[in-house]
């Protein structure tokens, strides 16, 4: 889970009144139940600057994540865990069926988003099993992704 702590640009947050219950809620999982939650929405306007005849130079698009992460053991020498993000990618002001880097033909764009192709309603994107040895100084992540289209 991320350890930068989030700035917002609307001080003082105008939901979090709203959200108190929901926090101490997760705040006494992650101790007693040794889980951890995360949600991010994310904005994003994809920009090429130059495109083939007929396609659109931008795609804006928003992304919802859903993280979270379950602590199975943790000793002294060794742990181990399993996380698994849920990610649900929308075209903002478009089709969905629509993706900037499918129609440029470039592997390197930010596929990331929806992975790809026509957007899914919502995946779970990567579920993995980390282990940790040698007083955690070492560790080994088993990662499966898993495609929208699946």
């Amino acid at each position: 889970m991320s350890k930068i702590p989030a700035d917002p640009l609307i001080q003082p947050d105008p939901v979090a009144p709203i959200l108190q219950p929901v926090d101490r809620l997760v705040d006494n999982s992650i101790h007693s139940l040794r889980l951890k939650f995360g949600a991010t929405y994310t904005f994003l306007n994809q920009y090429a600057t130059i495109t083939p005849d007929g396609v659109r130079h931008d795609q804006p698009s928003g992304r919802l994540d859903f993280t979270g992460a379950w602590a199975v053991y943790d000793h002294e020498r060794t742990a181990g865990s399993i996380s698994l993000l849920i990610r649900s990618g929308t075209n903002i002001g478009m089709s969905q069926q629509f993706n900037l880097s499918d129609r440029l033909g470039s592997g390197l764009y930010l596929n990331c988003l929806q992975g790809g192709g026509p957007q899914e309603p919502i995946t779970v994107n990567v579920l993995y099993w980390r282990q940790d040895f040698l007083r955690k100084r070492l560790l080994f992540m088993r990662a499966r992704s898993i495609p929208a289209n699946t």
